[in-house]
């Protein structure tokens, strides 16, 4: 067990051991993790605050790697323990990072634990995570390259993603981490003008949600 391995030596190992299984390019990085990689796509913007043990990766379906290998195994290598949950899906643990590995949720499937055979796991499926998939970006990180959401989409998704939350604390952490990528977007000519247009493309009853919140 690596315990004391520091938070981001730690997600640098993560990172570096699914990119040398080669599968790291199949999957996309999303959840508040995203923040700090945004970094290199908006340099002169604040985002030291960033910390969290939450670590979420997307595995867009159908699998597209042509490696299969032990995920779970993989993990406990590096120091993380198998958490099983009672509906099947499983999360790793370590005392300075928590790693889910989901997957889109859609209709009678929405909420239901998928295998990858691939990955070995079943992966636990979420609503709205369709938002992600699109027009996605690829970052470099030390000596591995990264999938991310594109940032207006991932401001959108959190924003939306605030109506469903349980408790108030997370419904405002959500709240005011897409509030504040939206208006860093908003300051910056590259995504400014393409904002509208992706609102636009969302579906009619995610918009309204949306638009209760925020103007567009």
């Amino acid at each position: 067990m690596q315990n004391n391995v520091p938070q981001i030596d730690l997600l640098d190992q993560l990172l570096f051991r699914l990119s040398h299984l080669e599968i790291l390019n199949h999957l996309i990085l999303i959840g508040s993790w995203c923040m700090y990689f945004y970094q290199n796509e908006f340099p002169s913007e604040d985002f030291s605050t960033l910390r969290t043990r939450d670590v979420d990766f997307l595995v867009p379906l159908p699998f597209q790697s042509s490696n299969s290998i032990d995920l779970e195994q993989e993990l406990v290598d590096l120091g993380f323990l198998v958490d099983r949950h009672p509906k099947g899906y499983i999360k790793f643990l370590h005392p300075e990072l928590m790693v889910d590995f989901l997957t889109v949720g859609r209709g009678s499937l929405k909420e239901r634990p998928l295998k990858v055979e691939k990955l070995g796991i079943h992966t636990q499926s979420l609503q709205l995570l369709d938002i992600l998939t699109v027009d996605t970006a690829q970052v470099k990180y030390k000596s591995t390259k990264i999938t991310i959401p594109n940032p207006i989409r991932f401001a959108l998704h959190k924003i939306l993603i605030s109506t469903r939350r349980p408790t108030p604390e997370k419904k405002e952490k959500d709240l005011r981490q897409g509030l504040d990528l939206l208006e860093i977007c908003r300051r910056n000519e590259k995504y400014r003008d393409q904002i509208k247009l992706t609102f636009e493309r969302l579906h009619k009853n995610r918009q309204r949600k949306i638009s209760k919140i925020v103007t567009i």
